[in-house]
């Protein structure tokens, strides 16, 4: 994937006119769009994160893609922790469900019991369609469950559907600071650590 942080060849500045941001140690970029509708993709596979992005940049509507592949990256992305200190509050996030270590469902666990980003809508992403999956997933409040897609027209169908109903359609809640949310719960954000049994 082309890098998302290249220098101005006159002064040397970073780029700010990508909208796919793939956080890693070493590369950590924004677009700063205000107005831009924010995805966050949490996959350990960097190909189907990738085809994703890719097929993002067909999308009108203007729009921030980050990708972070495990559920520890998620959580300190989601909480601004670490090298993800500065990193925006997601309107969507995608989440794969197979995931090594902390499985997509436990993070979905987490995020939905969490009070400070439970309100950030969540689609379940599972190479299958397992019943079970399905049922698990929408029982931890997925706010959609959705085969991984397994040729091209099918991602495309996936994407002019987030655009479509989620950019264009859905009213979502407004985007809370920490600092507003400490403040209205009165008492310091400190993230549960219990991992709940599923």
């Amino acid at each position: 994937m082309e890098e998302t942080e290249r220098n101005d060849e006159e002064g040397g500045n970073p780029m700010r006119d990508v909208n796919t941001n793939i956080f890693n140690d070493k590369q950590a970029t924004y677009t700063g769009l205000d107005a831009a509708f924010r995805i966050l993709i949490v996959d350990d596979s960097l190909a189907d994160a990738e085809l994703i992005t890719i097929l993002m940049k067909n999308v009108q509507h203007p729009h921030e893609e980050y990708v972070v592949q495990d559920a520890s990256e998620a959580i300190d992305f989601l909480h601004q922790r670490g090298k993800y200190a500065k990193a925006p509050r997601p309107n969507l996030i995608l989440l794969d469900i197979n995931m090594p270590g902390m499985s997509g469902l436990e993070l979905l666990s987490r995020v939905k019991q969490d009070l400070y980003i439970n309100t950030i809508p969540v689609i379940m992403l599972s190479t299958t369609n397992s019943p079970e999956e399905v049922r698990r997933s929408y029982q931890l409040h997925a706010n959609a469950f959705v085969q991984k897609a397994t040729d091209l027209d099918t991602a495309q169908r996936l994407i002019q559907s987030i655009q479509g109903f989620w950019m264009n359609f859905a009213v979502l809640p407004p985007v809370e600071q920490k600092s507003a949310y400490c403040a209205t719960m009165g008492r310091p954000h400190e993230p549960s650590t219990t991992v709940p049994s599923i």
